[in-house]
């Protein structure tokens, strides 16, 4: 990997409500999500309330079968809701976050080193909501070389 990070860290975070696009994959189908990405730029949403700053993507609900991803953004609050985009809330709690700056391509090996090795090393346990990349603006950014965090939602064991 070629990404710089920091260890996570936890912070507490208040509930977020997006408005965005879903679909639905799998994780050998995971490598398409960019092209949804891809697809919610070219659409080029109307997206009322919108706050600027970042964009996220939400691994919203998952099951052996596969997982529900989102792409959107933060909404002070969900006035309208464009045709083909979808309200999608992240809950307010306490997340393991972890910061990065690289390549986009090394974010699934962020996620896979997230819950492989340093969750069960921790003394937290992921508690129930959705795990979210958070894309804050960065004049930086580039293609190769982009800031991103990695929210996992967690409860302390103890």
């Amino acid at each position: 990997m070629q990404t710089q990070t920091e260890p996570p860290v936890i912070e507490a975070m208040g509930e977020i409500k997006l408005v965005g696009t879903a679909r639905n994959y799998t994780m050998e189908t995971r490598a398409q999500i960019p092209a949804q990405w891809q697809a919610f730029f070219e659409a080029g949403y109307d997206i009322a309330n919108a706050i600027p700053g970042a964009m996220y993507g939400v691994s919203i609900s998952g099951s052996p079968e596969g997982f529900r991803y989102g792409v959107g953004l933060a909404v002070n609050k969900v006035a309208s809701i464009p045709e083909g985009t979808c309200e999608m809330v992240l809950s307010g709690g306490d997340y393991a976050v972890l910061r990065a700056k690289g390549p986009v391509s090394d974010l699934p090996q962020h996620f896979d080193w997230m819950f492989s090795t340093w969750l069960p090393g921790s003394e937290y346990g992921q508690r129930e909501g959705a795990v979210f990349e958070r894309y804050p603006d960065d004049p930086d950014n580039t293609p190769d070389m982009m800031r991103y965090e990695i929210w996992v939602p967690v409860r302390h064991k103890g």
